[in-house]
């Protein structure tokens, strides 16, 4: 069965020394555990021929859509540097793509501290070098996407027909607080999921689906709990008058179950896929492992150990990605 996975990270160098600076800008504790930093974390600059391609192989994945690793272009205040820094990034995961061009697609990052060159950068990547969508690691320098300067942005990806895929990025460090000294709930246990869930509904509350109907946003995790919330995102937002400010005419369960796309990146108990694809419906759920910081072989196993239809699954590994991301 055909698999192409859509949130698998790569990086270079630059962008490993460049993360720790971001990091430390933010206030950020140390979160990650030493044996998750040697055995995981430091494949992700391999060449794809030291370990991502056997790995694919041995586990019949076909193509990988990958993606510069957090922050990318997001980790940096000044402008320059940081379209400097996304040009740099688009190019090498360029050079991975035609290196191998049957098994690697790609998604760029954008400079969103300017998004008038955001928009060029993204021109280039799309029409000039073939990639297929856009991956943004949270906010850029405290700047969510629901902001009306990102509007162009939205605008360009829906004319260009490519979907933009929301990584979880760190929070601000005011918001650490609630976390007190248990940095084993930062990351994957809650924060960034608390972080991906808080940038998405901003999303909608802000209007942009309203406004560019026809944007595709892709979470990954399995939707960063927002499908087991969908009725009470409503409940909520009748509760607070959401809609009588006038700004989205529907209740967001709406504009959710139109406009969001989720990935099984990540690890999962099979109930929480089944009602995942309850909620969104089965042509929003996509394959993805979270290449390497999870590895392609839990990817795989927690998806087919959740009981799908030989259909089913062939729509999760691959018929929704070629649709989404114009892969067929």
């Amino acid at each position: 069965m055909k698999k192409i996975a859509i949130e698998e990270h790569f990086a270079t160098a630059r962008m490993l020394k460049d993360m720790k600076t971001w990091e430390k800008r933010l206030e950020m504790p140390s979160i990650m555990g030493k044996d998750f930093v040697e055995h995981k974390l430091s494949r992700i600059d391999l060449p794809p021929e030291e370990h991502r391609l056997p790995e694919m192989d041995r586990f019949g994945v076909d193509m990988q859509v990958i993606s510069a690793n957090w922050p990318a272009a997001q980790g940096y205040i000044d402008e320059d540097v940081a379209v400097q820094a996304a040009q740099e990034y688009n190019d090498a995961a360029n050079a991975i793509v035609q290196a191998h061009p049957d098994r690697f697609r790609a998604f760029a990052t954008l400079p969103l501290q300017d998004p008038d060159r955001a928009v060029k950068e993204l021109e280039r990547c799309v029409n000039q070098l073939g990639f297929v969508g856009v991956m943004i690691q949270g906010h850029s320098n405290l700047e969510y996407l629901d902001d009306i300067r990102f509007d162009g942005v939205w605008s360009a990806l829906e004319e260009m027909d490519v979907p933009l895929y929301l990584h979880v990025g760190h929070p601000e460090h005011s918001q650490l607080k609630s976390y007190g000294s248990y940095t084993e709930m930062m990351g994957p246990t809650w924060n960034w999921a608390a972080e991906g869930t808080t940038h998405t509904l901003r999303l909608v509350f802000g209007g942009v689906f309203e406004r560019h109907p026809k944007a595709k946003l892709i979470l990954g995790h399995l939707g960063e709990t927002i499908p087991y919330l969908l009725r009470r995102i409503d409940e909520g937002a009748d509760k607070t008058g959401a809609m009588e400010k006038g700004i989205i005419t529907h209740e967001p369960s709406f504009y959710l179950k139109r406009n969001l796309y989720i990935t099984t990146s990540g690890e999962y108990f099979p109930e929480a896929l089944h009602c995942a694809v309850s909620a969104m419906g089965l042509d929003h759920v996509l394959f993805a492992c979270d290449y390497p910081l999870s590895g392609i072989d839990v990817g795989v196993e927690c998806l087919e150990r959740c009981g799908l239809t030989e259909d089913e699954l062939d729509t999760i590994y691959h018929v929704n990605a070629e649709r989404l991301v114009h892969l067929g």
